[in-house]
């Protein structure tokens, strides 16, 4: 689970980066439409003040054709950019769905969950380790109980064994 999780968010590091860049371009799209929205504004104020000082019918015409070049040149380019973010768009909805995928998983991770079951796992290996030295250290006392004893027996058989050597002595003096 841990190496799919990390296979996923690797995945999505490399999608981050390619979303910046398309946020680069969505940036400068947006920077390049208002200036020509800007450009646009400034001419109808030009072709206003025009039609303010001259009102002759072939500069109203000029006006108007120029009018027309420029606000059909706008709308190409918005057109075009309206494309591009478009096909942005549909070629970031992959990472969008992974992304999601990627929120779940971790969601259903349930961390809390997680970790007091690790906490609880390791509550009950440190009382069996304590539980285990317990037992060594009993197991030791009696080792040392059951040394003390065969040494007292070891030195009651030698005085036995001493004693009926000398009974065994005198006898057969």
């Amino acid at each position: 689970m841990k190496s799919s999780l990390q296979n996923q968010l690797t995945e999505l590091q490399d999608q981050l980066s390619s979303l910046d860049k398309a946020v680069e371009n969505s940036s400068s799209t947006a920077k390049t439409t208002t200036k020509k929205q800007q450009e646009y504004a400034s001419q109808l104020t030009n072709i206003q003040d025009s039609l303010n000082q001259d009102k002759t019918p072939t500069n109203l015409t000029n006006h108007l054709e120029l009018y027309n070049n420029q606000s059909e040149t706008v709308l190409t380019h918005y057109d075009t950019q309206m494309t591009e973010m478009e096909n942005m768009l549909r070629a970031y909805q992959p990472l969008i769905s992974q992304t999601q995928n990627v929120l779940n998983t971790i969601e259903q991770m349930d961390f809390p969950k997680q970790l007091n079951k690790l906490d609880t796992s390791i509550s009950t290996i440190n009382e069996g380790v304590k539980n285990v030295k317990n037992d060594v250290n009993e197991l030791l006392t009696k080792i040392e109980n059951e040394e003390k004893s065969a040494n007292l027996i070891k030195i009651v058989l030698f005085l036995s064994a001493l004693s009926v050597g000398g009974i065994i002595l005198l006898l057969m003096i």
